[in-house]
């Protein structure tokens, strides 16, 4: 499959809007919202839509709404297969930002407010940097056959209710599932214990946070995951997974320093304005020509997920993992104490060459 030209990152933007964290939201039975047009007073964009799943909403327009609705309920049925049935009701809004007042409305009404950018959306705002690489990288193209590279470059991957598209709210729904999961009430407020720290999602341990959301993945993005592996194993450079300690231990790729301080002044920012989602490029992400960084984590994410299925036979072995994680505990000091009934060794020591093995085995 051909090499992503993006990442929706989803920044927690109301990190400290008080109106997203005056208490718990009023409980809300998923949909109700659609049952009147009330909403279009805060949404009064011509040709949304509002679309009622069995976990929520989705707002957007009229033509997207449907197929937005649907990948909701399937990434949730993913999610309760590996995890828990997803808690809270979330309002998807199509369109890249979501404003404070809207932010407060849905609250009111229990639902987390959770903005989404649309293919289209994302490749109008990505196409420039896309031209500019493509410009730098073959510069003998100009005029329409660069336009015509650039359009190359963005199709497929960028058109709305794509399997990239479809796989990527996945991820990032189950991003929002798991956060809830692990912190509660606490998700989204900012750690007391480590005030101006931004994190890529929630509190929990990098390598399960990204696991979670790679285990609600389509069978598209899936595929592709198990395909990078493939390549990787093949490739045998120095580009290849990260050591199996290293990679438990580690901070999500994505989140450079510089990428920390930008995120965290967007956060700040967006805190007098509502919840955002920002989208990188490869080149932003630190992606090169080699395996990157970023990628090389979701394709170990997969993997390690693959691994501990198939070893444990437990669809459920994660949520037991971060239940653990949740206490306190250390992955290592869980392997100690329960590795034994999901067929797992006591340690992490002992679990690497089993890891190795199986990825030999590929």
């Amino acid at each position: 499959m051909r090499p992503h030209l993006f990442a929706a990152l989803a920044v927690t933007a109301m990190a400290a809007a008080s109106a997203a964290h005056a208490g718990p939201d009023a409980a809300a039975k998923p949909g109700a919202l659609c049952a009147s047009d009330a909403w279009r007073v805060q949404f009064p964009e011509p040709g949304l839509a509002c679309h009622a799943t069995a976990h929520g909403v989705v707002i957007a327009p009229a033509g997207e709404a449907p197929m937005l609705a649907s990948v909701m309920d399937e990434a949730a049925a993913r999610f309760e297969r590996h995890f828990t049935t997803p808690q809270g009701a979330i309002a998807l809004v199509s369109g890249g930002g979501v404003s404070r007042d809207q932010l407060s409305y849905l609250a009111e009404r229990g639902y987390k407010g959770f903005p989404w950018i649309s293919g289209a959306q994302r490749a109008a705002l990505i196409r420039p940097r896309v031209r500019d690489q493509l410009a730098k990288q073959r510069p003998e193209l100009t005029g329409a056959a660069l336009d015509a590279a650039v359009d190359a470059a963005l199709a497929g991957s960028t058109r709305a209710g794509s399997g990239l598209e479809r796989g990527a709210l996945a991820h990032e729904l189950n991003h929002h599932w798991f956060r809830l999961t692990f912190e509660g009430e606490r998700a989204g407020a900012p750690d007391p214990t480590t005030p101006g720290v931004v994190r890529y999602g929630s509190s929990a341990p990098d390598w399960i946070d990204e696991l979670a959301a790679v285990l609600g993945e389509n069978a598209e993005l899936t595929e592709s995951r198990r395909a990078g592996l493939k390549r990787t194993l093949a490739s045998g450079s120095e580009n290849g997974l990260y050591p199996l300690a290293d990679y438990l231990a580690m901070d999500h790729p994505a989140m450079t320093s510089a990428q920390r301080q930008q995120l965290l002044g967007e956060a700040q920012r967006g805190a007098q304005g509502g919840a955002t989602v920002r989208v990188l490029t490869r080149s932003e992400m630190g992606e090169t020509s080699k395996q990157p960084p970023l990628i090389r984590f979701y394709i170990q994410s997969r993997a390690f997920a693959d691994f501990l299925l198939e070893r444990t036979g437990d669809d459920r072995v994660f949520l037991s993992i971060a239940q653990a994680l949740g206490r306190g505990d250390t992955f290592d000091q869980w392997l100690a104490r329960d590795g034994a009934a999901y067929r797992l060794p006591p340690s992490v020591a002992a679990l690497t060459p089993q890891w190795e093995a199986w990825l030999r085995a590929r």
